[in-house]
């Protein structure tokens, strides 16, 4: 497999080592989910991603992506215990972000958009360039 290939499995195989381990937790230890039907859609829309983007990586990419939101705002649940971010931002409306899925997120846009490589690069060739 091309290093390039494996980048695109990177968050879903991160996604499902968490899943796989909070449910061998689940079944060998007192932990408990909450919301069972969130952790087990969790578990088949990360598969699914997995085996999509086999046959079609742009569309597991998109795949990936919703799972990703959805878990950001715990429409889907990856682990047992969640830590979130909790806010009022706007006239007292409170939004809860997921700091796992938040941190994938963000590991995600920067292995998949190509600009925003080039400008992370530009930025290192340029500081590279400016330390004498």
């Amino acid at each position: 497999m091309k290093p390039g290939k494996f980048l695109d499995y990177v968050i879903p195989l991160i996604l499902l080592v968490v899943q796989l381990y909070t449910l061998y937790l689940i079944n060998t230890t007192n932990y408990v989910v909450n919301n069972d039907s969130k952790f087990y859609i969790g578990i088949g829309a990360v598969l699914s991603s997995i085996v999509i983007m086999r046959f079609n990586p742009r569309i597991g990419k998109l795949i990936t992506l919703a799972v990703l939101v959805a878990g950001l705002f715990g429409w889907i649940v990856f682990t047992s215990t969640r830590t979130v971010f909790s806010t009022n931002i706007f006239f007292g409306i409170e939004y809860r972000l997921e700091f796992l899925s938040l941190g994938l997120l963000l590991l995600f846009t920067i292995l998949n958009f190509r600009s925003l490589k080039r400008y992370l690069k530009w930025l290192l060739q340029e500081e590279s360039n400016s330390t004498p």
